[in-house]
């Protein structure tokens, strides 16, 4: 059991990246921001495959035939 003099102290959390500064006035307007952030964000995660899919894909023209 801990005495209370020695009580765990914890780091302090920043909240000021998940406040919002300047909130929607109306829940319909805060539904639509939240519709387009995720909207864009499947945007840039498709964006993202794709980057990826076409970079591990080799295309037989940029072959320098084994050689580095």
């Amino acid at each position: 059991m801990q005495n209370s003099n020695e009580k765990q102290w914890v780091r302090p959390i920043c909240v000021r990246s998940s406040v919002n500064v300047n909130p929607a006035p109306t829940y319909g307007e805060w539904a639509k921001a939240l519709r387009d952030e995720d909207a864009e964000l499947e945007r840039l995660w498709k964006d993202f495959k794709n980057s990826i899919i076409k970079a591990r894909t080799i295309n037989p023209k940029n072959q320098n035939n084994g050689t580095i």
